[in-house]
């Protein structure tokens, strides 16, 4: 009975988000233009819009931010397995898809993650499962302590950039037509871009958020829920230790 009642306060840990979210804290972002909303944005305009409809993911992911730093995300957009699944289809298709207006490219732009956990554990196999779907190498993080000791809340912070030698390729031809030319510019990008360098901290961490933040390039999103990416909870739980990491990686790369 011990270990089911375990097993429902994970998912649910893994699926929820707190609803403390003061003005202050909205103000700050605003400040630093993190998030583009007005006070007044009424949650009518999101409920009308649950379904939706018509909306690209960039529009949708937006909105659920904006939603999330007033503290009603958990019941406009995660309210149930339907809405989530909205959510989790739009940050796949956005993490895939180029978007230079906000200077995102998925083969090569910086990937950012904060992540929020009541522990260590769940931390972890959120690190996981998000930069598995990034295509980012799975690290541990670097740590005075070893991960498996540290105990409560904890907040790990995820760098992976691209050292390149971007500009170094000429230009495409001008006689290209639209088809042509932008598969040049993606050669380009495979050919300017170098290697891939992770940087990973934790550190404890004393608030009430949970959940994950997701930088690509100048847009920020979230806090995305922890388990959004295995909600079944499907996978097994992420190791936490060098050695199973160590193993874990060599798993990767030979099913690879």
């Amino acid at each position: 009975m011990r270990v089911c009642q375990s097993v429902v306060t994970e998912r649910c840990q893994v699926l929820s988000l707190p609803s403390t979210h003061t003005t202050r804290r909205l103000e700050r972002r605003r400040r630093f233009g993190r998030v583009q909303c007005s006070r007044d944005d009424g949650v009518e305009r999101m409920t009308q819009n649950s379904a939706n409809e018509g909306l690209d993911c960039w529009t949708i992911l937006q909105e659920f931010t904006k939603a999330e730093f007033k503290g009603t995300a958990s019941t406009t957009y995660l309210q149930s397995k339907t809405s989530r699944e909205v959510i989790r289809n739009a940050f796949f298709e956005a993490i895939q898809s180029r978007n230079d207006e906000i200077q995102w490219n998925p083969a090569s732009s910086p990937v950012l993650l904060g992540i929020l956990a009541s522990d260590v554990r769940l931390a972890m196999r959120s690190l996981r499962d998000y930069t598995a779907a990034l295509s980012v190498e799975f690290v541990p993080p670097d740590s005075t302590i070893p991960l498996p000791q540290i105990q409560g809340s904890v907040y790990i912070r995820y760098k992976s950039s691209m050292t390149t030698t971007r500009g170094t390729s000429p230009p495409p031809p001008s006689h290209l037509v639209d088809g042509e030319q932008e598969q040049e510019e993606e050669k380009q990008d495979k050919n300017d871009q170098g290697e891939r360098i992770v940087q990973c901290t934790i550190s404890s961490y004393s608030g009430n958020d949970r959940g994950v933040l997701v930088q690509l390039g100048t847009l920020q999103i979230g806090h995305l829920p922890l388990g959004l990416l295995d909600e079944a909870m499907a996978n097994p739980p992420a190791p936490i230790s060098r050695i199973l990491l160590c193993f874990y990686n060599f798993l990767q790369t030979v099913s690879e």
